[in-house]
């Protein structure tokens, strides 16, 4: 009887319906509970990954920090091995650089006696000697930076050779060149890069180079310089290339030219003590285009004016800048 009274109470006050969305609002509380507990934890297993993470970067940096330390002591115990056996006079290898190839370059000769003897191997024309070492005081030149030691080599070369042109092509070994103290362009030349090999300068980066130019034809040194080996020096902003370093003149130029732009090409080939070979087509814009253009006056013969090819070159390096 009681419990019918206070139902009947309920539904007239109201109270029934209120417990109802009492309940629902608890259920609702108790549900935004579970899912901000389940966010909650997410986020705190998002933070244990993110710290996992974190500790696992720290210690791959670390290993490549190390690596990277034990990779610059490497690179510097190289550069010292290099220096050392340099001094030793021993050469470091290079590799055959891409852009030669095998190909008809031209051959010296080399007169005995008034006897012509083809060098089959140009690369046997180029020598050491303790002579070449004492002219260049090499121990003190081998310390120099790479562009002040090729000008060294360039100074020297010009001081001590007396332009005198042999009609009968005689590529002279360095020691006949400095002890006669006279010769033509092969013979600067291989003086130049014999001076080069033994103050350290790589096979790869020097090279006689032999063609035509707008003067006849010709042999001359050619020396890659890269964008570091010019700085703080006359050429600094001219760029990484080859540059040509004329042992016919007779002064001392302020710069090198630029083999891009000038008047020299090298159909005939490039040598050196290590390597012989022609410039591969696809590498030949490196080269001023290695042929010279019909435009350009060539005959598409080996012309040598003797002097008058002289007076010309050297009017081209007192007119000209490295470009032209």
């Amino acid at each position: 009887m009681w419990e019918w009274i206070v139902e009947k109470w309920k539904a007239v006050t109201g109270i029934d319906t209120l417990e109802g969305k009492i309940n629902t609002l608890v259920n609702k509380v108790k549900a935004q509970n579970d899912l901000l507990y389940q966010v909650d934890k997410a986020k705190l297993q998002l933070a244990k990954d993110k710290i996992k993470l974190q500790i696992a970067l720290d210690a791959q940096t670390t290993v490549s920090n190390v690596l990277n330390v034990r990779i610059s002591k490497l690179n510097s115990s190289i550069e010292s091995l290099k220096t050392e056996l340099a001094e030793q006079g021993v050469e470091v290898p290079s590799a055959k650089p891409e852009f030669l190839v095998k190909g008809s370059c031209y051959q010296p000769n080399i007169q005995v006696e008034g006897e012509d003897i083809r060098v089959e191997k140009p690369s046997d024309i180029y020598t050491r000697s303790d002579l070449l070492s004492r002219e260049i005081s090499l121990h003190a030149i081998k310390k120099l930076p790479k562009y002040a030691k090729i000008v060294k080599i360039w100074e020297y070369v010009i001081g001590i050779i007396k332009y005198k042109y042999d009609s009968k092509d005689n590529w002279q070994v360095h020691p006949i060149t400095i002890l006669r103290k006279f010769g033509d362009c092969e013979d600067g030349t291989i003086l130049f890069l014999d001076a080069c090999r033994m103050a350290g300068v790589s096979a790869a980066e020097v090279f006689n180079a032999v063609g035509n130019t707008n003067f006849g034809y010709h042999s001359y040194p050619i020396v890659w310089l890269s964008v570091e080996d010019t700085i703080h020096t006359p050429v600094e902003g001219f760029g990484a290339g080859w540059y040509i370093f004329e042992t016919t003149i007779d002064f001392n130029p302020a710069t090198p030219k630029k083999l891009n732009g000038s008047k020299y090409w090298c159909e005939g080939g490039l040598q050196n003590w290590l390597y012989s070979g022609v410039v591969r087509k696809n590498d030949s814009s490196q080269f001023n285009g290695i042929k010279m253009p019909v435009r350009a006056g060539s005959s598409g013969k080996k012309i040598n004016n003797s002097l008058k090819k002289r007076r010309d070159i050297i009017k081209y390096w007192k007119d000209g800048e490295c470009f032209d």
